[in-house]
């Protein structure tokens, strides 16, 4: 009877000390309690994550801003606290906990989902070549043999590999570090999500977006693996804006 006793008192204290992990593991309660969200973002892909006069703007940074409405209640904008991170810096800052999720161009790959969870898409981009507009390079197999920059830790980086295996690919940390390699004439194309190279040649008119597309991006918000309270909250919040209209009116503010 007292070995059946202690049992009981085992899996009773067990089970609470679950429900404390539980507790303290969800991100969204944290958020709650600390009424802020730590958002991973990015400041060098117009337009979805830019700096302008010193102030971060974009769709990303406009999505960040509707989740922090919708989860804390209210449009204070210092609810939101923005850290600044790289292509490769996303997943490693996400898991290390140095921020909450991370919304910045951040496309959903069966490898990442391997390390991270996404909520619903909430745009849709693919991959695609920018050239000086005189260039004779129009589709990504003409960039065999050519000096292709690509942004390190994306998907443009082993899409170029398979599409144009003799190419000599330079990698940057950063688009502006990408642009530049190509504007002093030191590679021959950037290859990169179409999204993003629009916002390089709307400020470059210099530069076109050649017309050929090499595959189906979908932009998602990225947080910890098994986060399900946070993901139904995010979920939750995409369909929203998608049903009201709002992400429409957002995507067309940034001409997207």
């Amino acid at each position: 009877m007292k070995k059946a006793k202690m049992l009981t008192l085992f899996f009773a204290v067990a089970l609470f000390l679950s429900g404390c992990t539980m507790r303290e593991t969800s991100t969204l309660d944290a958020v709650k309690l600390k009424h802020k969200i730590v958002v991973g973002v990015k400041d060098d892909s117009k337009p979805f994550g830019y700096l302008e006069n010193g102030k971060l703007k974009g769709l990303d940074i406009d999505v960040a801003y509707e989740i922090a409405k919708d989860l804390l209640h209210t449009e204070n904008p210092n609810a939101v606290e923005f850290k600044v991170l790289s292509p490769g810096e996303r997943i490693y800052a996400l898991n290390a906990k140095e921020v909450d999720i991370v919304i910045a161009t951040m496309s959903v790959t069966p490898q990442r989902l391997e390390v991270v969870d996404f909520s619903h898409p909430y745009y849709k981009a693919g991959l695609a070549v920018l050239t000086h507009k005189d260039s004779r390079l129009t589709s990504a197999p003409m960039l065999n043999n050519k000096n292709v920059a690509v942004i390190l830790g994306t998907t443009g980086e082993p899409t170029i590999r398979y599409l144009a295996p003799n190419a000599r690919v330079r990698g940057a940390r950063t688009y502006p570090e990408a642009f530049e390699l190509l504007k002093q004439g030191e590679v021959d194309a950037l290859f990169a999500d179409d999204s993003l190279l629009y916002g390089l040649a709307l400020d470059n008119k210099d530069y076109k977006v050649q017309s050929r597309r090499y595959s189906e991006e979908f932009y998602a918000i990225a947080l910890r693996k098994g986060d399900k309270k946070l993901e139904r909250a995010l979920n939750s919040v995409i369909e929203g804006l998608q049903d009201s209209g709002e992400l429409a009116k957002l995507r067309k503010k940034y001409a997207l």
